[in-house]
């Protein structure tokens, strides 16, 4: 997998051998990149279940200001951390918490962290996508006028209002679907 454009375009990214991991395939993250642009200048980006980091990296990659990494299962994190550090090597850009996204995105709120961009890919199951679609405390880490980005399956039903939050878009690519949302 290759860093798909700006200062890292063509740069290589490990991922893990077999079929343990689902990354996001290079025709979505464009797509992704193409719609959030306008926002990724300066941005502060978090990405839950980041796996082995090929979101928040091309968000790194386009500009973003901070990317957060946050993956709870060790064999991928040791992936992420291992591709963090070939891109920023001294941490200045850039963190890996290895830990569950729900206690994070709770440690994130008390200390009221706020971030441009969230992308928010769980586990496609109806019950995770339900259980984070109540998560008060999600939505209360966007900046004013930020995006969270919420990658599923097609399959799953997403409400129109989630996480406190209003969906202002949605598109799919195959078997997958990108929802996006923006505070009321």
């Amino acid at each position: 997998m290759r860093i798909i454009s700006g200062l890292y375009r063509g740069q290589t990214i490990k991922t893990p051998l077999g079929e343990e991991s689902r990354p996001t395939l290079s025709r979505v993250r464009e797509s992704i990149f193409n719609i959030l642009m306008p926002l990724m200048e300066e941005a502060r980006f978090l990405d839950l279940y980041a796996g082995t980091g090929s979101i928040g990296l091309e968000a790194l990659s386009r500009g973003a200001q901070q990317v957060v990494f946050v993956e709870a299962d060790r064999k991928p994190a040791k992936i992420l951390q291992d591709n963090v550090d070939k891109f920023d090597n001294r941490h200045l850009r850039t963190q890996v918490i290895v830990a569950d996204a729900v206690s994070v995105v709770r440690q994130l709120g008390l200390k009221k962290e706020k971030y441009d961009i969230i992308f928010l890919d769980p586990p496609y199951t109806q019950t995770e996508i339900d259980r984070w679609g109540k998560n008060q405390e999600l939505g209360l880490l966007l900046r004013p006028k930020g995006i969270l980005l919420l990658q599923h399956a097609k399959k799953i039903a997403v409400s129109e209002t989630w996480a406190n939050l209003v969906q202002v878009r949605s598109r799919s690519y195959g078997k997958t679907t990108l929802s996006f949302f923006r505070s009321e």
